[in-house]
């Protein structure tokens, strides 16, 4: 299954996916509803993101989920920052310095993201290969 190297970029994304999910960052805002929808939304990007993983011999089929997983990723990481930002946690200056284990958790949805991406660009390149190599049979 790790034959190629989109799959690693989905690994990365899930990987990204679940530090965030699992840093205690999402709860900063404090709210009951605001938690459960960025939960929601989180584990729904997951499980597109596992689909996809799981759809590597049907490169269409992965081509779609990587997009629908893109996309979601892209209103996951929208409401993120939004409810960190109204809910005034969205910082990682501290009067000691830099928090640096907050920064990485505040970067992890772009990193799930940029992964996903480079994912889908690996998707599309087998395909384009498969079609070439169709056509010189």
């Amino acid at each position: 299954m790790i034959q190629r190297i989109q799959n690693l970029y989905l690994f990365l994304s899930l990987g990204a996916l679940g530090w965030f999910l699992l840093s205690g960052l999402p709860g900063a805002s404090g709210s009951d509803w605001q938690m459960f929808v960025i939960y929601g939304m989180g584990l729904s990007a997951v499980s597109l993101v596992i689909i996809s993983l799981l759809t590597f011999k049907d490169r269409d089929k992965q081509r779609n989920f990587t997009t629908l997983a893109l996309a979601d990723l892209v209103v996951f990481a929208a409401v993120v920052y939004g409810i960190l930002f109204f809910s005034d946690n969205l910082y990682f200056q501290t009067e000691a310095g830099t928090d640096v284990k907050r920064l990485l958790d505040l970067l992890m949805p772009a990193v799930a993201y940029v992964s996903s991406r480079l994912a889908l660009a690996g998707v599309k390149k087998d395909i384009k290969l498969i079609q070439s190599s169709d056509r010189l049979r």
